[in-house]
């Protein structure tokens, strides 16, 4: 997460246009994650389209949102 908050922050946005991006790369970087995982996992369980549903949201948010907030809480010391 520190590379990519590195990177967004030395191209010049404001601080909050910079969180925002920050939070959406993050999000979309964690939920093709999960889309790979299922992609791996489908191969031999859970192949429907439900659970590849699953994968993508819940990483998506729980790890690449939430898990991205509470980065910008620890970095806005």
């Amino acid at each position: 997460m520190r590379k990519l908050w590195e990177k967004i922050e030395s191209k010049g946005f404001s601080k909050e246009d910079t969180r925002r991006l920050f939070l959406l790369l993050n999000s979309m970087k964690f939920s093709l994650c999960g889309f790979a995982v299922w992609l791996l996992v489908s191969r031999f369980a859970l192949g429907t389209i439900e659970w590849a549903i699953c994968f993508i949201g819940y990483s998506g948010f729980f790890i690449g949102y939430l898990g991205g907030f509470l980065y910008l809480c620890k970095e806005s010391k």
